[in-house]
C-alpha cells in the first residue's frame, strides 16, 4: 500500500508498532488481524440493515 492510499489511522498504527520496535512480521500479522476485523464487522451490520425490517431500520 502507497503512502498516498493508507488512511492516517493506519499510518499511526504502523508508527507506534515502530516506535515500540516490533519485528515487521509483527506488525503485519497485526495489521491482517485488524484488516480481518473491519471486514467482518462491516459484513455484519450489512447483515443486520438487510434483516431488519423499514421501521426498525437507523437513519
Amino acid at each position: 500500500m502507497t503512502d498516498e492510499a493508507m488512511s492516517p489511522l493506519r499510518r499511526r498504527m504502523i508508527e507506534d508498532m515502530t516506535i515500540r520496535k516490533l519485528a515487521p512480521k509483527t506488525q503485519q500479522g497485526h495489521i491482517r488481524t485488524i484488516k480481518d476485523f473491519a471486514a467482518l464487522f462491516a459484513h455484519r451490520v450489512t447483515v443486520q440493515l438487510a434483516q431488519c425490517g423499514p421501521s426498525l431500520c437507523p437513519g
